[in-house]
């Protein structure tokens, strides 16, 4: 089993070895190709993000969905990766609408503050001087009042989607944003149906020299994203 102290002395070695015409060559093409691949995907990653972003969206999805077949016992994929996508922007759309009113009230409660905090000159006991000095010298809060009115706070609520519709679109018109999102989810879809296969069929592709060395930081990797992730849900469902 290849293990990460075996590193310095494999490149160690690596840089023992003396370097004739063949290797000097070997090496020259690998950093073309190398460069080749970087044009070739800077070039076409217009193309490739809906890819990337469909991949991003079937990993995170995929628990749900094994989750669906084997607590649930569904018995088609199909049904189940229909169920779990269902349930996921289902209750994204409703936690979306319930916290709405309650945003927009935050809002106008942070404007009371901000207006107290002006009109009593910055004399609030739980803010240390320091703070206060600082805040008055850096904040203009007539400026925030003036823009964090109820109808700015309502316009704010109600353009919440035009950052994601620039991250899609970009220079694009509004249709061509709704397709690429269409795309997004059609790629999704389809790798979540043949996730298993894709990914039980990633280790066939591998040199089998470096093999094992690939699978062991890809599963390192992979395990450090699974705990990463479920850590971070975990602090937002405790916040």
């Amino acid at each position: 089993m290849f293990s990460f102290a075996e590193i310095p002395a494999v490149m160690n070695h690596q840089f023992e070895r003396p370097y004739t015409f063949d290797r000097v060559v070997r090496i020259l093409i690998s950093i073309a190709i190398v460069i080749g691949l970087y044009l070739l995907i800077r070039t076409i990653s217009g193309a490739l993000l809906p890819f990337v972003l469909g991949w991003l969206l079937a990993y995170l999805i995929n628990p749900a969905v094994e989750f669906c077949q084997k607590r649930l016992h569904i018995r088609y994929r199909g049904v189940a990766i229909a169920l779990s996508l269902l349930v996921i922007f289902g209750s994204l759309t409703g936690i979306i609408f319930a916290l709405s009113p309650y945003i927009s009230g935050e809002l106008s409660r942070f404007v009371e503050v901000v207006d107290r905090f002006r009109n009593e000159s910055g004399h609030i006991q739980i803010i240390p001087a320091s703070w206060i000095e600082f805040i008055n010298t850096h904040i203009d809060f007539d400026e925030i009042i003036h823009n964090l009115t109820r109808e700015d706070i309502h316009s704010i609520l109600t353009n919440m989607g035009s950052g994601a519709q620039k991250i899609f679109s970009g220079s694009l018109s509004i249709l061509g944003g709704f397709f690429m999102i269409f795309l997004v989810m059609l790629y999704m879809v389809f790798i979540l149906v043949d996730y298993d296969r894709v990914v039980k069929g990633i280790p066939s592709l591998l040199p089998p020299k470096y093999k094992e060395t690939i699978l062991m930081v890809f599963n390192d990797m992979k395990a450090a994203t699974n705990r990463y992730f479920r850590g971070q849900a975990l602090v937002v469902l405790c916040v």
